[in-house]
């Protein structure tokens, strides 16, 4: 791990990422398919679109209702509490994978949460995005869930190699995330290899959703993810099958 740690603080450069002061909200996650000049606007847009033209989800919880409008691969969930919106999000489709869920630390709102456990060897926290679905129970053991995460940032990696004390290392397939210092539990630095790229224009978001691993498992091949990367963000960067890339994102799962 240290050795881990070496390589990809060299491949980040300075910390980036985050979710700020107040990590229970979704102000930085809007960023990332949201532009600056079209807040606050279009951000109030796609938080009642779910309720104006989506489909209502039913909730175990008492007074809890959500609602999902997608379009392809994207979507905004909404939830409310006796007929007030509590919350919305951004939601990816994700990519299938098996997760252990071993602690939750549930949001002040009560409809939301971080849940900690385990992918193979790897430990970390993610977003579920349908927590407000199911009493607090449903989520714990090993869960099939449905994996993405939506980039602050992103671009491609400058250096195939890397030298440390210990040496010089390849790192053109290397595939890694690491903690975001002082962000939420749920905000991470990336590293991978892009598998699969589809450009995305409809009635949510423009972007590009990319396949790539998020980290390498010999054991029990990789853990593998779907990735979003707004427009807005790319600048001029158009991702392509193969690219390195390098960024942090919001981890979030669906919950099988």
């Amino acid at each position: 791990m240290e050795l881990l740690n070496g390589l990809l603080s060299l491949v980040r450069g300075d910390d980036r990422g985050g979710a700020g002061d107040n990590h229970q909200s979704h102000g930085r996650h809007w960023t990332t398919v949201v532009a600056e000049d079209e807040w606050p606007h279009r951000v109030e847009s796609l938080t009642d679109r779910p309720r104006e033209d989506g489909e209502p989800v039913n909730s175990d919880r008492e007074g809890v209702m959500g609602y999902r409008y997608d379009d392809g691969p994207v979507g905004v969930r909404t939830v409310t509490r006796t007929g007030d919106t509590v919350t919305a999000y951004p939601v990816l489709s994700g990519s299938q994978q098996t997760f252990y869920a071993g602690g939750l630390e549930e949001w002040e709102n009560g409809v939301e949460a971080w849940i900690h456990g385990e992918f193979g060897p790897a430990s970390l926290g993610l977003f579920p995005t349908n927590f407000f679905e199911r009493e607090r129970d449903a989520f714990g053991g090993e869960r099939e869930v449905s994996v993405a995460a939506f980039l602050y940032d992103a671009g491609p990696r400058e250096e195939d190699t890397v030298s440390t004390d210990a040496g010089k290392f390849d790192i053109s397939e290397m595939a890694a995330i690491l903690p975001v210092d002082e962000g939420a539990p749920d905000d991470y630095h990336i590293q991978t290899v892009v598998e699969d790229v589809t450009k995305v224009e409809n009635t949510l978001f423009e972007g590009y959703v990319l396949e790539a691993p998020l980290f390498r498992n010999p054991e029990d091949g990789d853990v593998t993810a779907q990735l979003f990367l707004g427009s807005h963000l790319a600048g001029t960067y158009e991702p392509e099958i193969g690219d390195g890339l390098v960024g942090s994102g919001w981890l979030q799962a669906r919950f099988l």
